[in-house]
């Protein structure tokens, strides 16, 4: 736990996630809803972030991201839906 939190102070939140989630498969208290807070936390940062890149037509960084989401959020639809969509697009410039 005391790694977990060092690293979410230092703003690592993918360490302190996984950190988290091994405190939690050893019984820790208050691991397992710190986890899952943070995953929470990063989908909704990971989406916004591809969001503003898909409007800024980086569609590799909106990829990138939607993809981070769907790591975290394997059920998340409209990850899922969205990374398609940028992927169709970046097809159709490509023929372009």
């Amino acid at each position: 736990m005391r790694a977990a939190e060092a690293a979410e102070r230092a703003g690592k939140p993918q360490q302190a996630y996984t950190e988290y989630r091994k405190a939690a498969s050893l019984g820790q208290a208050g691991a397992e809803a710190k986890a899952e807070e943070l995953r929470r936390q990063m989908v909704q940062r990971l989406s916004l972030n591809a969001r503003t890149a898909f409007a800024k037509q980086d569609l590799d960084g909106a990829i990138r991201a939607w993809e981070q989401v769907l790591e975290l959020d394997p059920a998340n639809d409209t990850a899922r839906s969205e990374r398609q969509r940028a992927l169709n697009l970046k097809e159709k410039v490509k023929k372009l």
